[in-house]
Formats: C-alpha cells, sequence, structure tokens
C-alpha cells in the first residue's frame, strides 16, 4: 500500500527482501534499518520521478515514520505525492508563481496554512533557482498546516463589511494570519498548546537524520582508534620486555623467592685413636666418614637436577603465553585496522551523497568552517600615572 502510495515498484521490494531471506512480515525498525543501510538505492534508481535511489529511499523511510506514528493515512500519503508532482511539474523561475503553486498543491491535500507562516518556514529552506522543495521537506510543510477535518470555520456571528466584501478563502486566510501573528507575540505566555495540534516537525528531516547518522560514525571511529592505540601499546609493551602480571610471570616469581637454600654442613669427624684401640675400631670410624661424606653430596644433585626442571617449565609456559598474546594483539590489530577503514569508506561514502544531494549540478569547493575568534588580552595599564611637569620639575632639581 505504501509502495503504491509513493509510486514504488512493490515487486523489486519483494525481491530484494526475498533475497535476504526476510519472511512475509517485517518490524518496521528492521525495515528503517535496512533503508539506512542502502539496501533498496540500486532498486529506486531513476524511477518515474527521475530521482536518484538514495532521494527515493529516503522518501520511503520518511512515509513510513509518518505512517507508523499515525500521522498520516496511505491515502493522504498519496494525495500529497501527487501535489507534489503538480508542484515540480509547474515549478518555474518565478518565486511569486512558485509560492502559490505551494498553497494551492497544500488546498489540494484538504490542508490550510497562514501565508505569514509559509513564508518564514520556506525562507529557511532557501529556495532558489538551482533548488527546489524536495518531497520530504513537502511533507513537513503538511505537518504543520491546520486540516479541514477538524472544522476550522468562522463564526456565524462575525461583522462582515457590505462595502468591501471578501471571498471565504480571503477570510480564511486573514483569520489564520492574525492566528500565526497572535502566536508567535505570546509564545512566552502559552506553556503548552493542545496536543492535537502539531507544532514542529515529529519526524526529523533528512538532513538532521544524515548529521545524526555522521555523528554516530565519527563516535564509532574514535572509540575504534583508542581501542587501536591500547591495543598497540600493549603489544610495544610485550616486545619489549617490560615487567607485566601475567600467571606465569607470578609463579616464576613465587618459585624464585621461595627456592630452597642447601646448606651443606660437612660435620668433621675426628676420632680419637689411642694406643688401647684395635684395627676394628678404626674400620667402623672409616665408614662413618665416608657414609657422612657421601649423603651431602646427594642432596646437593637432587635439588639442583629439581631446580632446573622447574625453570625450564617455567620458561616454557612463559614463551606459550607471550606466543598467544602476540598472536591476540596481533589479530585485534588486524580486526581494528579492517574496520576503521571501513569506516571511512562508510563516511566519505555518506558525505558525497549528502553533497550531491544539497549541490545537484556539483560542487568543488569544501564547505567553509569558520575559524574561531582569537581573544586578545588587554594589557594593564599602570595605576599610578607620572605627570610632565612633576618629572620635568624633578630633573630640574
Amino acid at each position: 500500500m505504501l509502495a503504491q502510495a509513493l509510486g514504488l515498484p512493490e515487486e523489486r521490494i519483494d525481491k530484494r527482501l526475498n533475497k535476504l531471506e526476510i519472511g512475509e512480515t517485517i518490524k518496521t525498525s528492521e525495515l528503517l534499518d535496512l533503508i539506512e543501510k542502502g539496501v533498496f538505492v540500486n532498486d529506486f534508481y531513476y524511477m518515474y520521478n527521475s530521482h536518484s535511489g538514495r532521494y527515493n529511499s529516503v522518501v520511503l523511510a520518511k512515509a513510513i515514520q509518518l505512517v507508523d506514528s499515525h500521522l498520516f493515512s496511505f491515502n493522504e500519503i498519496l494525495k500529497a505525492r501527487l501535489a507534489f508532482n503538480i508542484y515540480e511539474m509547474n515549478v518555474s523561475s518565478n518565486d511569486k508563481r512558485n509560492f502559490e503553486l505551494i498553497l494551492r498543491t497544500i488546498k489540494f491535500c484538504d490542508c490550510r496554512i497562514s501565508v505569514l507562516k509559509l513564508e518564514r518556514r520556506l525562507h529557511h529552506y532557501r529556495l532558489n533557482n538551482s533548488r527546489i522543495l524536495h518531497l520530504c521537506e513537502y511533507f513537513d510543510l503538511l505537518l504543520i498546516c491546520y486540516r479541514d477535518n477538524n472544522n476550522i470555520e468562522l463564526s456565524s456571528k462575525k461583522i462582515i463589511d457590505l462595502a468591501d466584501p471578501k471571498s471565504i478563502d480571503q477570510q480564511m486566510m486573514d483569520e489564520l494570519n492574525t492566528n500565526y501573528l497572535r502566536d508567535e507575540r505570546n509564545w512566552f505566555l502559552q506553556e503548552n498548546f493542545s496536543k492535537q495540534k502539531i507544532i514542529e516537525n515529529s519526524v526529523w528531516p533528512a538532513k538532521i537524520a544524515h548529521q545524526y547518522q555522521t555523528n554516530i560514525a565519527s563516535m564509532r571511529k574514535a572509540q575504534l582508534q583508542r581501542q587501536l592505540s591500547a591495543s598497540i601499546s600493549s603489544l610495544k609493551q610485550s616486545r619489549a620486555g617490560s615487567a607485566c602480571s601475567s600467571r606465569s610471570h607470578l609463579l616464576s616469581s613465587s618459585l624464585r623467592q621461595s627456592r630452597p637454600i642447601s646448606y651443606c654442613s660437612f660435620t668433621s669427624v675426628t676420632p680419637m685413636i689411642t694406643r688401647s684401640s684395635t684395627c676394628c675400631s678404626a674400620q667402623s670410624n672409616r665408614t662413618v666418614i665416608s657414609e657422612n661424606e657421601t649423603k651431602p653430596n646427594e642432596t646437593i644433585l637432587d635439588d639442583a637436577k629439581t631446580d632446573e626442571t622447574k625453570s625450564n617449565e617455567i620458561q616454557l609456559d612463559e614463551t606459550k603465553a607471550n606466543e598467544t598474546k602476540l598472536n591476540e594483539t596481533s589479530n585485534r590489530l588486524q580486526q581494528l585496522q579492517s574496520e576503521s577503514a571501513f569506516l571511512t569508506i562508510k563516511y566519505a561514502l555518506y558525505r558525497e551523497d549528502y553533497m550531491n544531494e544539497l549541490l545537484p549540478d556539483g560542487y568543488s569547493k569544501p564547505i567553509i568552517i569558520s575559524k574561531p575568534i582569537e581573544r586578545q588580552l588587554k594589557k594593564s595599564k599602570s595605576l599610578v600615572h607620572w605627570s610632565r611637569r612633576a618629572t620635568t620639575h624633578n630633573t630640574l632639581v
């Protein structure tokens, strides 16, 4: 229904959704996300209105938001599209004629608007010979209009000047102008208008939506750059061999601190041999001395072997941990680089499409960014002022 109201082909939309393996029903949020990603750009390229696919996709997103918020029906969107086609076919270089044409198309949509209010809004759009009104902007104009269904009629008890009678349309315009001027003068006294009356746009225009998307992309890019710099710094620290708080390093440090120290205390056994001692006592003393000498040597060798095996295991654990950490950082670095490159390309494409929409004749100069005003500090004057007479008098003295 919405595609028929906007004059867009339903078959192409169905084919594209079938290619994406989407069922018969889809949420409006998901459909808007697909339109933002530019899925339907190639399908809507140069349709009946000879506009680009980006233009038609933005119009479709705007219409979906209006229908979803119950501001417009399908018949009202169809009427608005037909009225805008009349405006596009009859637009000219004469500003006065274009203004009257817009008023007539708004009346065709069963809406009324003050002439002063319409002039103010068109002045903000900055229309000229090379730029005409867009369909999204036309929807915004209809949002701030009064509907004829609201029974806005003149009171029957109002005094009518018979010498200078006016038509019903002119009387309606005069009343709308007076109401608009009264609202503009007393806007600070009115806390809230009625909920049925729409004061501002309930849906963002395409320019603000595109600016919001660019801000989100720049924030995402800054976040990725921070993650990339953090990963690069951690990678440099791991390659430089700086102190790290890994599990293997903590285990090795604790083992080094609690390494057992072997004290080899050789107790010198000096047997007292007397003349009355026999040969058997001498032999027993020799065996005791040899046993005492071999026991500490065996304990020293066992301790050395255990220390060597522990140190080898710790070194292997450290090398494995460093290798896994290097692999993880390199993979993360490649992933962040690819994401940042994709975001820069996406931002450039969005910016080019937006500039082409704003300036369809082409643009050569970049957008001028106003330089910040440099404030000069005032020089402090001296508190004591010496007059010329006083100085001359002192010099003479």
